[in-house]
């Protein structure tokens, strides 16, 4: 997201001024979600504020499965976010594992999936084919 933006999305200078900048956008949390987040403070009293539609933040330019992926990773429940791994095999970033995905007109990309084996060794075996795709998968697309 802040790639995107080109700005940090939660600033702050302390964990409350960043809270009260999350429930700008991700809207209050739940006691539950407060307590997960290691937040035990007994009179810490938050406004009630709603979640701001993800896509109302950027860009129409960007694809409109980014805000999926970024609501996706900003979760009050560290457990709740996705994996990197997760996130790698979101729909956003299908563009990349094209076979002709370019840089740019004049320069293609480069491999972007080639993975060591521990790496490979660490991927649930339903993301493998999506994450790191051979290159007889990439071609049958064309």
């Amino acid at each position: 997201a802040e790639m995107m933006l080109l700005h940090p999305v939660f600033p702050g200078d302390s964990g409350i001024t960043q809270l009260v900048e999350m429930m700008k956008i991700l809207g209050t949390p739940t006691l539950n979600e407060l307590h997960c987040m290691n937040c035990t403070s007994p009179t810490l009293k938050l406004p009630t504020t709603h979640p701001v539609p993800f896509e109302s933040l950027f860009p129409l330019a960007y694809r409109p499965d980014g805000p999926d992926l970024c609501l996706a990773m900003l979760r009050y429940i560290p457990e709740k976010r996705v994996t990197t791994l997760q996130g790698m095999q979101h729909a956003f970033f299908d563009p990349l594992r094209e076979p002709w995905a370019q840089v740019s007109a004049c320069r293609p990309l480069p491999n972007l999936f080639e993975a060591t084996r521990e790496e490979q060794m660490a991927c649930p075996a339903e993301l493998l084919h999506v994450l790191f795709p051979t290159e007889r998968e990439r071609t049958m697309h064309l």
